[in-house]
């Protein structure tokens, strides 16, 4: 079966350049201003644990000290750390609720490379150009057709959620290998049947288990994709051979030694993260400690914004909160539009693969969330497998022509459309993913106190003290932006109240001290000593950023602004 006609040569042309410009912009968008972006508290657990640090031992290390903020590179730095591979391994597994092998890779590519934000996040940003060809050769391998193929990879040379999770210092460009290749791995084998291309499968569903543990999704699909063509093919033994084998897409159905194969190399794949997974089960209680922030509720009208949010990364970069039911109807018409190209005009070992990426990921992350409360579904980096499926259809129904036989000036037209539809998307990929790229922060406005907070810090006189009780991760990854000669002091929320011992430490420390995001139990309980010492606890313009001022200098600051007509706020 035949599914795209032999494309025009001025078509053909163009879509070679096309690629080649994708090419290059897919190269520029994951490669540059590397080191531009906040290093996020995500990205600081990997620095740490490749350094061999547990965050518990880092916890010990700043509660209720004055450290400075040069010392926080020692904790994320593999060549200062002084900390062994064993010292590395020993916090992986503290924290098995990720698979080790990306962090494994990342600490001997530190040791090379050294451990700054922008070295980090170059290995996770070149592991994901091996996403492209894999992108090429699934296209071409699942629809048969080098314009879909084509097209396919040009929109995963600049889709934004692609690009940003090649940027980060996370294990998800890994994965995001792993996923296509063990999916082309699949095809490859069920197509041949050969041994040797069942053995790679295998290897490939090991080393995808060993990036990320949700792998067991992937794997799910995998099975349903072979069980349902094969139950497919087993009703319908009693119809006509020809047309079997034409709507199934082999030469022949599945026939049970493929079935068996599948299952047998599956499970040699598995067997290897078997350990690990028993380790975690082990260590259940501390997983579901660091995981008990995805069980946060949240209402209807959030979750539907959210998910309309993380479909919108796929081409853009932001939406507005207030308009979101725009963006998600224009959404449903577009994926619904290709959808129905694809059931409509390929065969089904064609279509279920991408459907199913897209179909199982969103009912197993999306219902847990609506019956037992949770934000799973709310994470893109968790859908990782959806936005490869909708990539996937994108690509087939922009590219899907009729055959030559029934063309028609109908036809022609929709012709016209589709192509349009295709550069508008692509454009818009474009446009986000250059935005981005010069962007202080992904997605405009996310993590921004990120940049907000070291600047109003960093503007006062040197040194600066900032105090909090918050998340140390967050700390320290706002701590990377401080001057050297500042310093942080840490305290453990919920775990104590602070003496005048370490009030007075704070004071004597700096003229200039800030709290970042202080509890409301450390905010009553400062200003209730500070208060007999004559200090003034004042908000900052920026979000979440408090100043400790001397009230007499404070009485004087607060008479001249209203003097200007804009009182200071406490």
């Amino acid at each position: 079966m035949i599914l795209n006609r032999k494309p025009n040569r001025w078509w053909g042309s163009y879509l070679r350049l096309l690629v080649a410009g994708a090419l290059v912009l897919a190269v520029t968008f994951r490669l540059g201003n590397l080191s531009t972006k906040p290093y996020w508290e995500d990205e600081v657990f990997t620095s740490m644990r490749v350094s061999g640090y547990t965050l518990a031992l880092v916890r010990e290390q700043f509660d209720r000290r004055i450290v400075s903020a040069e010392s926080l590179f020692q904790y994320q730095d593999v060549v200062q750390s002084g900390q062994s591979w064993g010292d590395s391994l020993s916090a992986l597994s503290s924290r098995p609720e990720h698979a080790p092998l990306y962090f494994v890779l990342a600490r001997a590519w530190a040791q090379v490379f050294g451990s700054s934000p922008g070295a980090m996040r170059a290995f996770p940003a070149i592991t994901s150009l091996l996403t492209l060809p894999l992108f090429y050769g699934l296209a071409r391998l699942l629809f048969n057709a080098p314009a879909t193929a084509s097209i396919t990879l040009c929109l995963a040379c600049v889709s934004p959620i692609l690009i940003r999770q090649a940027q980060e210092a996370r294990p998800y460009s890994l994965w995001i290998v792993g996923i296509l290749a063990s999916s082309t791995m699949l095809l490859r084998a069920l197509r041949s049947n050969r041994r040797s291309a069942w053995m790679i499968y295998s290897l490939t569903v090991a080393l995808t288990f060993w990036t990320h543990l949700l792998s067991g999704i992937v794997f799910a699909i995998h099975g349903l994709y072979v069980l349902i063509l094969q139950r497919y093919a087993a009703t319908s033994l009693t119809e006509d051979s020809a047309s079997v084998v034409g709507r199934l897409g082999y030469q022949t159905p599945l026939a049970p030694s493929r079935i068996a194969n599948f299952g047998r190399f599956l499970l040699l794949g598995t067997l290897p993260i078997l350990p690990w997974l028993g380790w975690m089960f082990y260590r259940i209680s501390s997983v579901k400690a660091v995981t008990s922030w995805q069980n946060t509720d949240k209402p209807l009208d959030d979750m539907l914004f959210g998910w309309t949010r993380n479909v919108s990364y796929l081409v853009l970069d932001w939406i507005p909160r207030d308009r979101w039911l725009i963006f998600a109807i224009l959404w449903l018409l577009l994926f619904t539009w290709a959808v129905f190209r694809l059931l409509s005009a390929s065969q089904l070992r064609q279509w279920l693969l991408p459907i199913l990426f897209c179909l199982v990921p969103s009912v197993l992350l999306i219902v847990p969330d609506l019956l037992f409360g949770g934000i799973r579904s709310l994470i893109p980096r968790y859908s990782i497998p959806i936005y490869l499926g909708l990539i996937l259809i994108l690509g087939f129904a922009f590219s899907y022509c009729r055959p030559q036989s029934r063309r028609s000036a109908t036809a022609s037209r929709y012709s016209y459309f589709q192509k349009g539809l295709f550069h508008i998307v692509l454009v818009l990929m474009i446009a986000a993913s250059w935005h981005n790229l010069h962007a202080s922060v992904w997605w405009r406005d996310s993590r921004l106190f990120l940049v907000q907070v070291p600047q109003a810090v960093t503007q006062s006189a040197a040194p600066a003290v900032l105090v909090s009780d918050y998340r140390l991760s967050n700390v320290m990854s706002i701590g990377r932006l401080l001057r050297p000669t500042d310093s942080l002091f840490w305290l453990p929320r919920g775990k104590g109240d602070m003496d005048e011992t370490d009030i007075d430490k704070i004071i004597n420390s700096s003229d200039h001290v800030f709290l970042y995001q202080p509890s409301d139990n450390l905010l009553s309980q400062l200003e209730a000593s500070l208060a007999e010492r004559q200090i003034a606890i004042e908000k900052t313009e920026t979000e979440n950023l408090y100043q400790l001022i001397d009230k007499t200098e404070a009485e004087e600051l607060n008479r001249q602004a209203v003097l200007s007509g804009h009182p200071t706020r406490k």
